[in-house]
């Protein structure tokens, strides 16, 4: 038992501690300020490469007005002088799952998609960035418009018709914080 401690003594002290962060959670204010709730994590693949996870959502509804939905857009980095610091591009996959309307009817359905942003990371202090990105997406999304239950009469049926577009759209703002870890 001395002997295993002796050992693991030894490596520590002679260990390099790293003082570079490799991952980072941060949360979107745009997304908080029309009401959805979301967090993002980043993952270091090297110096100039991290991998971004985020993923928001929004339970909320009131009366005959709906913003639900839960979207996933999974990317990767690169940051042009090195991570969580300056200028970076990210390609990203989208999926969304969501449920919008207000009045009489609502959409139901799927997005799927691709996009691509431009970012830029400010270093505020050693642990905290601010970020402010923008993307551009191509959108496929198969949907159902329905009406609302009080809506539907005796003879009529819920689904009231089927779409799919494809459609070119903002998908990304993003005013973050994020801590670095």
């Amino acid at each position: 038992m001395k002997r295993l401690l002796l050992i693991l003594v030894f490596l520590a002290a002679t260990t390099s501690a790293a003082h570079a962060q490799f991952s980072s959670v941060s949360t979107n204010l745009a997304g908080w300020a029309v009401g959805n709730l979301n967090i993002a994590l980043d993952f270091s693949l090297d110096k100039r490469n991290t991998i971004n996870i985020p993923l928001s959502g929004n339970p909320f509804a009131f009366g005959n007005t709906r913003w639900q939905h839960i979207a996933l857009q999974p990317g990767w980095r690169h940051w042009f002088i090195e991570r969580y610091v300056g200028s970076f591009v990210s390609p990203y996959l989208v999926y969304s799952n969501y449920e919008v309307g207000r009045k009489r009817s609502y959409y139901k359905g799927n997005a799927y998609g691709i996009g691509c942003s431009w970012g830029y990371s400010k270093l505020l202090n050693t642990r905290w960035n601010f970020v402010v990105e923008f993307g551009v997406g191509i959108l496929y999304t198969p949907y159902d418009e329905k009406l609302f239950a009080k809506y539907i009469g005796e003879f009529d049926d819920e689904y009231t018709y089927h779409h799919h577009r494809v459609l070119v759209l903002p998908t990304k703002i993003n005013f973050s914080f994020s801590y670095l870890f």
